[in-house]
């Protein structure tokens, strides 16, 4: 078993895909109690950075140092198909909610919507001038959200391919983003040790969250009903930090100093 470094957990909870810095990435049933292997695909290239699974649970994906996306079936691991969508590095990979459109972003500052059916181009999106670590898709399938390595969060309309927007206020690279179920919010999650909640309207900062995880990796903030999760993802580390809001995400908050993080240079 390799490095942890990328998970991506169904919609409905009920499976998982967990990558590694070997480039092997293993399939998980969650139901029951404890995980029970489904499976395992290798991606060409080594290192996986990113993994996703579609609301269905039908279909995931895989990508990585290559700049090559794996496709497969959960349920049948062993059956794959691959396309080049990148000449560097990716980093986030997020489905549009019917699972026949996805999402990557990388080291080449640019996201693009892939078609998975014909693993054809529809949309590019950029570029930011900075390395893409992670994205995310509004639960009604209208906005892409983009974490860069200059600690912003990029909106894009996914229609029109124009920016909506952008979310300030990080003190380092921001790993990760995730959209609240309800659409209204977007969580975002840096190596600064903060997760800060934004309101998708307003685009205002509603309430930042302080971490005590020293990041030199991944992070994924992950809405559990009225709570937040947030799951690192380092050294085959994925464990939750903060959860159980209540109320869910008022606004204001009191905030702790954070610490200065580690910089990894990827």
């Amino acid at each position: 078993e390799g490095e942890l470094t990328a998970v991506a957990v169904a919609a409905d909870g009920r499976l998982a895909v967990a990558g590694d810095a070997a480039g092997n990435a293993a399939v998980f049933s969650l139901r029951g109690a404890g995980l029970a292997p489904l499976g395992q695909v290798s991606l060409p290239g080594g290192r996986i950075w990113a993994a996703a699974v579609s609301q269905s649970g039908g279909l995931a994906a895989v990508a990585g140092n290559a700049g090559t996306i794996m496709l497969f079936d959960p349920q049948r691991p062993d059956v794959t198909e691959q396309f080049d969508a990148s000449t560097k590095r990716i980093y986030g990979l997020a489905f549009l909610p019917t699972g026949e459109q996805l999402f990557s972003g990388g080291r080449d500052g640019v996201v693009r919507l892939w078609d998975t059916r014909e693993r054809k181009l529809i949309h590019s999106y950029g570029p930011v001038g900075s390395s893409v670590y992670g994205a995310a898709v509004s639960p009604d399938g209208t906005t892409v959200a983009a974490a860069l390595r200059d600690g912003s969060v990029q909106l894009w309309d996914v229609d029109t391919a124009e920016p909506a927007g952008q979310l300030l206020g990080h003190q380092g690279r921001a790993f990760s983003v995730a959209f609240a179920p309800d659409g209204r919010l977007v969580a975002s999650a840096s190596e600064d040790q903060t997760v800060r909640l934004w309101d998708l309207a307003s685009l205002d900062e509603r309430r930042r969250l302080d971490h005590p995880v020293r990041v030199g990796g991944q992070i994924m903030p992950v809405f559990e009903g009225a709570g937040l999760a947030l799951i690192p993802i380092h050294r085959q580390i994925a464990r939750p930090v903060i959860s159980g809001h209540d109320p869910p995400f008022p606004a204001g908050g009191k905030s702790g100093p954070a610490q200065a993080p580690q910089s990894r240079g990827f």
